[in-house]
């Protein structure tokens, strides 16, 4: 019998759980803000259950943010330049600021690494 095993999440299965596509996903393991899957290229229940318990911000990363609610995360990050507009204000969900942000500064690292900076961007927000 061969499929999805009920206990592991592939970065396509964590994908869609944590709604963000599939390369986030990965690019959050290559530069270390969550921990690497194992050999078998997936993370356990009990694993993904201890990221979400040790970095909370994980349940909001397909939560639109404006210039005003990003600043209270980090002030040195720009507002979203693009995105639909309400009231004024631009809003892009935060895994795509997050993105855009790697894209602009060059962070990208070949393979996750143990006890990795964030540089402080994401501790003022819990």
């Amino acid at each position: 019998m061969s499929g999805p095993v009920p206990d592991r999440f592939t970065p396509a299965r964590l994908a869609m759980f944590l709604h963000v596509p599939q390369r986030f996903v990965r690019r959050m393991a290559a530069t270390g803000l969550i921990e690497a899957p194992d050999a078998d290229g997936a993370w356990t229940e009990p694993r993904l259950r201890a990221m979400l318990h040790d970095h909370p911000w994980l349940r909001i990363l397909n939560v639109p943010l404006c210039a005003r609610e990003l600043n209270r995360i980090n002030t040195a990050w720009p507002a979203p330049l693009s995105g639909p507009s309400v009231a004024g204000r631009r809003y892009l969900p935060l895994w795509r600021i997050m993105d855009e942000h790697w894209d602009r500064t060059g962070r990208t690292a070949p393979a996750a690494r143990e006890g990795a900076d964030t540089g402080g961007w994401l501790e003022p927000l819990f």
